[in-house]
């Protein structure tokens, strides 16, 4: 129980990228009973690359939700990609205008065995380094979980060169502000991480998570690789400063986090800016055309943004001193509130309208974030009352040894 317990957010967090997965895979859902199957051995081979890319993230979270130690990880993270693409694309063979082929399988398998391996490596660099920094450390690290769905739904479009792609911007520095925080108030000086290694990190966390773009807009992607050097660089280039063990240094971080979170949402509504402006307009689900691909993205991409919103809020007002069922309750509320706002801000758009639905959706987005913060909490207090509970048992047992 105790270990269900301890991974339960790093579950929660794979759970939450699976349904990104099924719903791009699967729009635009207007699933019938085909006159013909249509499959195929092989696809074209450019989509082999972006199927390997796509899964990637997928074979990460899984081995992420793991317990450390597990034996046969790859394996099974190989045999989950597989059994998930292969179920997709069955699921594909009810859809018309998608096609099912045997090397999007192969794409996908491949990429969630990447996707572990990466996994693997990083978790076993940083438990030499600083144990249990992965489970146990900061509820800050859940933003670089949070943010990689947001980064690949920013890079995928079917435009080369797509402004949309600008979204990276702000979602990247979120990320560069929290792994260089990590060091620079709990690393520096006190275990054998070197700046530059910081600096790598961010630059393949980056990577990762815009590895779609890579194939539809390099020059974009390049562009705001280079900028996340140079901000971890002037991060990094302050003098450390040791926080403690106890110590709280997680305002210093978050301060510098809501800006990027501001303009991230702006863009969200507002990029690239529309020509025009048109009177306000509204309706239960989205636009009167054929529900398409794009469309399941926007959902997707306004949910995982008010997640990460969600997530935000419930760090900054949960380490105030109000109790924490008034924190969930004002944060829920802020939460409907920013879906208000997107909604209203899509209404006046020339080629979109304020949904309920979408709405909706979204504050269910933020209630997920704030349900992550409660249980991440959760989960640091049941293992560091195991931590303290061993030492006890370990000054109790030292009298005895020393007799």
């Amino acid at each position: 129980m105790f270990v269900s317990r301890e991974r339960l957010v790093e579950r929660a967090v794979l759970a939450y990228g699976l349904v990104f997965v099924v719903v791009l895979t699967l729009s635009p859902m207007t699933f019938v009973w085909p006159d013909h199957w249509n499959l195929a051995w092989w696809s074209d081979w450019p989509d082999l690359p972006a199927n390997v890319l796509f899964y990637l993230p997928v074979g990460f979270l899984f081995v992420l939700a793991r317990t450390p130690g597990r034996t046969k990880v790859m394996l099974a993270a190989t045999l989950f990609g597989a059994a998930l693409s292969a179920a997709l694309e069955t699921c594909q063979l009810f859809l018309p205008v998608r096609l099912t082929a045997l090397t999007d399988v192969l794409g996908n398998t491949l990429g969630t065995s990447l996707g572990a391996w990466l996994c693997t490596v990083v978790r076993g660099q940083l438990q030499r380094v600083l144990p249990d920094v992965l489970t146990i450390d900061h509820p800050l690290l859940n933003i670089i979980y949070l943010c990689l769905p947001l980064m690949g739904l920013s890079s995928i479009d079917a435009d080369a060169d797509s402004p949309r792609t600008w979204l990276l911007l702000p979602l990247g520095l979120m990320g560069t502000i929290t792994l260089c925080g990590l060091w620079r108030y709990r690393l520096a000086g006190h275990v054998d991480v070197s700046w530059w290694s910081v600096v790598v990190a961010v630059l393949l966390w980056f990577l990762c998570g815009a590895s779609p773009g890579m194939l539809s807009t390099p020059a974009i992607v390049a562009s705001c690789a280079v900028v996340m050097v140079l901000t971890s660089l002037a991060l990094l280039a302050r003098p450390p400063h040791w926080a403690g063990a106890d110590a709280r240094f997680e305002r210093q971080v978050l301060a510098r986090l809501w800006p990027c979170m501001a303009v991230y949402l702006l863009m969200l509504v507002e990029w690239p800016p529309p020509a025009a402006r048109v009177p306000f307009h509204a309706g239960l689900w989205y636009p009167a055309v054929p529900f398409a691909r794009h469309m399941a993205m926007h959902v997707a991409e306004q949910t995982a943004a008010l997640t990460l919103f969600g997530y935000l809020l419930a760090q900054s007002l949960g380490r105030s001193r109000r109790a924490p069922a008034r924190v969930r309750a004002a944060c829920l509320l802020t939460g409907v509130v920013g879906a208000i706002l997107i909604e209203l801000g899509r209404g006046f758009l020339p080629n979109d309208q304020a949904s309920v639905v979408r709405g909706v959706l979204a504050t269910l987005g933020a209630a997920f974030g704030v349900f992550l913060y409660g249980a991440r909490i959760n989960v640091l207090q049941i293992l560091r009352g195991s931590q303290t509970s061993a030492a006890g048992r370990g000054r109790a047992s030292a009298p005895s040894r020393a007799s």
